[in-house]
């Protein structure tokens, strides 16, 4: 449903279904069917009437049904050329009454196997007429009493552009209640504090990236959160996301990292502190250990905490990310570390399947819980999981947990609480720690924020397992009180960005910090693989065969044009490279991307790569296909 969260009383909300053919021929007699089973009384629209396969009566925008419904729609599209998309017709309903409806939409065509997409709908209750009255602005949280227990949440901090977000347009179910929005916006920070705090979770873990004094994706953190109203009720604490390149981490930079947090963080009043120490997660110690060796990172770690309690802002609480592997687990306890935890484990339990049930992901985790908390003396936070699917990053060959539901996310949470019950797992000042991947990290599958399938299934499994004594919180969306919507705008596809124009200015560098002087697109380089992504794109690969790029670094190297139906059909196949110039001049090169045998059908997505040169610089002027 394009209404992600449609409430009873609600006009009808339109049905979408796009139907896309990713092969390499011509499809002829696409047709799609629809059937929608509820438990719930329903009324269903359409802006044309059609029969109704079940019935055989004809339904169209007054039809209405009781009880236990079921509606078939069937529309046929006809012709799909390769990459070509298509509507199957114009549908909407409406929920009379709250409840699940179930839906099945099948695909069938000319010579190819049929293929269906199964998901729910859920009609939800109207809001409280009492609560939203006299709200203007999104409502002041009612933290739920987890008492003993603080459960933090890891925010994956990279949703700040429409590029970034269509990767999920393939996978709708994703689709956050707040829709595409910017994650600096302090308004969606204020909805997501209030809804976090409301169900049991006291503090955020930011995703935090720093390469050699190189920052990026701190939109989230700086422009957002700290910047939201209700930003002093909730507590955060930084994960240093360290997966840098080799060579880049040594004793110098372990200092000045922490002059930055001694400046920038650990003064706020709303900084996580144990014990008066400021809490630490490291994401990758076997970066650290890589780089310096263990002598080194003990001596670094020591003038850390020394440099933070001198400073004035407390001492230093420093957590390591691991798996069970006895040699790290040994090296962090030795080097200093204070706990251990992890960010996810993506295949915990999945006996060798790249495709596994998340049931098995639940036991899995209490398994690697153990193994971390038996082979070492400091303590292990337990880190909870609410699933993996990286398909919309990683394409269709990615990992993926099947089956996950909110009641299995609720039972691994109780293990959770009963492991940090374990009086052999205390933490300072006798608190309770849990972590939860993540708020947000729908590229990887693994989000709890309410979003279009469960709605707010995964944060109340949260409320009643950490404080099932509190009352469950009324929800408010931002329709219902006239606020939002808070969705990017979609760009519009082009195949030319001339970057002295603000408004072709749509691309997306992965280590963020893009500046455009002089009207050029200016990229500093921290690593071997900088790459920018285009906007979705509608590049029709019959007629647009070069690719022209006019740019200057300061490194002469090898370029490198990936393209595919979606950012997550790159490949190195599907691909060109092309050497460049390091004179610090502007050149024009011209690649013939068209004798490339990959290219054809529809191209849904760029990425380009302009160097691999790190500590270089690049500059763009434009970006065309002709």
């Amino acid at each position: 449903l394009e209404d992600p969260y449609p409430r009873v009383g609600d006009p009808p909300s339109k049905i979408v279904v796009e139907v896309v053919n990713v092969g390499g021929t011509a499809l002829k007699h696409v047709k799609a069917e629809l059937t929608v089973t509820g438990e719930q009384e329903s009324r269903v629209a359409e802006k044309r009437t059609l029969t109704n396969l079940t019935t055989g009566h004809q339904i169209g925008e007054t039809t209405t049904s009781t009880g236990r419904s079921k509606t078939t729609f069937s529309g046929e599209i006809g012709e799909l050329a390769p990459g070509q998309s298509g509507f199957p017709g114009e549908w909407k309903m409406a929920g009379t009454s709250a409840g699940i409806a179930s839906v099945v939409c099948t695909i069938t065509a000319d010579g190819v196997d049929s293929t269906s997409y199964r998901t729910t709908w859920r009609f939800y209750p109207k809001p409280d007429a009492k609560t939203i009255a006299g709200l203007s602005y999104v409502p002041e949280p009612k933290p739920a009493d987890t008492g003993e227990y603080l459960v933090g949440c890891y925010n994956f901090p990279g949703w700040h552009d429409y590029g970034a977000w269509s990767v999920l347009d393939a996978f709708p179910e994703r689709r956050p209640l707040l829709g595409y929005y910017d994650c600096g916006n302090p308004e969606v920070n204020d909805w997501q504090i209030t809804w976090a705090l409301d169900h049991g979770i006291s503090f955020l873990i930011y995703d935090w990236y720093w390469q050699k004094g190189y920052r990026h994706h701190e939109e989230g953190l700086h422009d957002g959160f700290l910047k939201a109203k209700y930003q002093d009720r909730m507590k955060f604490c930084l994960l240093w996301a360290n997966h840098n390149d080799p060579g880049t981490s040594s004793y110098d930079d372990c200092i000045n990292v922490t002059k930055f947090w001694i400046d920038n963080y650990f003064g706020r009043p709303n900084y996580l502190k144990l014990a008066g120490k400021n809490v630490m997660v490291i994401f990758a110690p076997n970066r650290l250990f890589d780089d310096m060796g263990p002598d080194e990172v003990k001596r670094a770690i020591a003038d850390m905490k020394r440099l933070c309690e001198s400073s004035g802002v407390g001492g230093l609480y420093m957590v390591a990310c691991v798996w069970p592997n006895s040699q790290w687990i040994k090296l962090c306890a030795d080097a200093g570390f204070d706990a251990l935890s992890g960010y996810n484990y993506p295949s915990a339990g999945c006996k060798g399947m790249l495709a596994a049930p998340y049931s098995w992901m639940v036991d899995g985790y209490k398994d690697i819980w153990e193994q971390i908390a038996g082979a070492v003396t400091i303590p292990y936070i337990p880190v909870c999981e609410p699933g993996w699917d990286s398909r919309p990053w990683h394409g269709p060959q990615a990992r993926v947990r099947t089956g996950k539901t909110p009641e299995l996310w609720q039972e691994m949470l109780a293990n959770a609480k009963a492991f940090a019950d374990d009086p052999g797992h205390k933490l300072p000042e006798g608190k309770k720690l849990v972590f939860l991947e993540a708020w947000n990290e729908f590229g990887e599958g693994d989000y709890i924020e309410p979003h279009r399938e469960f709605g707010f299934d995964y944060l109340e499994a949260i409320r009643k397992v950490f404080a099932p004594k509190s009352t469950p919180p009324s929800i408010v969306l931002p329709k219902d009180i006239g606020l939002g919507p808070y969705d990017l705008p979609k760009p519009k596809a082009v195949t030319y960005w001339d970057f002295s124009d603000p408004d072709a200015r749509t691309w997306t560098y992965n280590h963020g910090g893009v500046t455009y002087p002089n009207g050029v697109m200016h990229l500093e380089i921290p690593s071997t693989d900088p790459m920018i992504w285009s906007p979705p794109v509608e590049i029709d690969a019959s007629e647009l065969k070069t690719l022209e790029v006019k740019m200057r670094t300061d490194a002469a190297d090898n370029a490198q044009l990936f393209f595919g139906a979606s950012r997550s059909g790159f490949c190195e196949a599907g691909s060109v490279r092309f050497a460049t110039f390091g004179d610090n001049e502007f050149h024009i090169y011209t690649i013939d991307v068209g004798a490339n045998p990959l290219w054809r059908g529809k191209i849904g997505a760029l990425r380009f790569d302009p160097t691999s040169r790190p500590g270089s610089k690049a500059e763009i002027a434009y970006i065309r296909l002709r």
